[in-house]
């Protein structure tokens, strides 16, 4: 509880992805996990002396979260909440528009969609429709990871009721509807596309409605059983990341605890916020968070369950202090937690 916990945490991750899957197992106890610029480049310089080291791609990785997931099957597991106690002290660097969070799940390399795999829709979709008709195929298939989604438009604000929200975003493609293709059919107009979740709410070829195939998303993570804490000093939650590029004062913390972004099939389970007073180091007496909580981005059936935070300690403007956040995702079950 007293040393730096962080490589030895990180190289077990490392080592599970190695093997295509594992459970990295923190036993009853406490971590105080920090990750220091120095402590990373003495693990880069480690990993590269090697025998078989990571590749460049995924030693770039280890700049981005604290604790980082970057592969499927990976799972961080305690001996429960009340047992394994997981403790991030660092405040450099920290925001969402640097090193994302300080439990970061995300693939490496290209991943996610581009606009080269784009198929635009033939009619519209209706909400609740599971299909839509496309006029060419394109590299659909069954079985493909897609995203279903359209420009925004001054139609498409007014048909939502939000015409003085969202028109810096006129003319940009946004992804609304994360879907699996089930079948493909050949119909008089194109092809039918199939997928396993019906629309919410209608995609328009007014919109230039369209399909983008979602590729490299990580599969099968989770993190479940511990208590986590990344509370500091008042003023060092309140300050401004000088490493954001920016110096508007929106960007005070807004540090995210845990965050997945590009995963499919994923849980949190378990997970319980404290406050670290047994390390015996500085921070906010009763506080327990930095700002954010929990930061679901650019992924699609994940379960959030029986999870507990609170206590942040920046609720700033613009989204601080927020304990769950859902962003362009779907399918997120978010039960008995609070």
């Amino acid at each position: 509880g007293t040393n730096d916990s962080w490589a030895a945490i990180q190289k077990a991750i490392l080592a599970a992805e190695a093997l295509n899957r594992g459970i990295v197992y923190f036993p009853a106890g406490d971590y105080l996990i920090e990750g220091s610029d120095n402590a990373l480049d003495d693990l880069k310089d480690e990993l590269q002396a090697a025998a078989n080291p990571p590749s460049t791609q995924r030693l770039k990785a280890l700049d981005y979260g604290i604790l980082r997931i970057a592969d499927s099957n990976v799972i961080l597991r305690g001996a429960g909440e009340s047992q394994s106690f997981l403790y991030f002290r660092r405040t450099e660097g920290m925001s969402e528009w640097n090193r994302q969070a300080h439990i970061l799940f995300e693939p490496v390399g290209s991943w996610g969609n581009t606009t080269a795999t784009e198929v635009a829709l033939e009619l519209d979709g209706e909400v609740f429709d599971t299909s839509v008709i496309v006029s060419s195929l394109g590299s659909l298939a069954v079985g493909q990871h897609i995203v279903l989604g359209a420009k925004i438009s001054a139609a498409f604000r007014a048909d939502f009721g939000i015409n003085d929200e969202w028109s810096g975003a006129n003319g940009q493609w946004m992804p609304f509807f994360h879907r699996q293709i089930t079948s493909v059919e050949s119909v008089s107009r194109g092809y039918r596309i199939g997928f396993d979740m019906p629309l919410r709410y209608a995609l328009k070829t007014r919109d230039q409605a369209s399909i983008r195939i979602q590729e490299n998303l990580l599969g099968q993570v989770g993190v479940e059983s511990l208590s986590v804490s990344n509370a500091v000093s008042r003023d060092a939650a309140w300050k401004v990341d000088p490493r954001a590029g920016m110096s508007s004062s929106n960007l005070m913390a807004h540090v995210h605890l845990l965050e997945m972004n590009g995963v499919k099939n994923g849980f949190i389970h378990k997970i319980e916020s404290f406050e670290p007073s047994s390390f015996g180091l500085d921070y906010q007496s009763g506080k327990h968070l930095q700002s954010g909580g929990l930061d679901i981005v650019n992924s699609k059936n994940i379960t959030i369950a029986e999870v507990l935070l609170k206590n942040a300690q920046n609720r700033g403007p613009n989204g601080n202090g927020y304990l769950f956040e859902i962003e362009r995702s779907n399918e997120i079950l978010v039960r008995d937690s609070v």
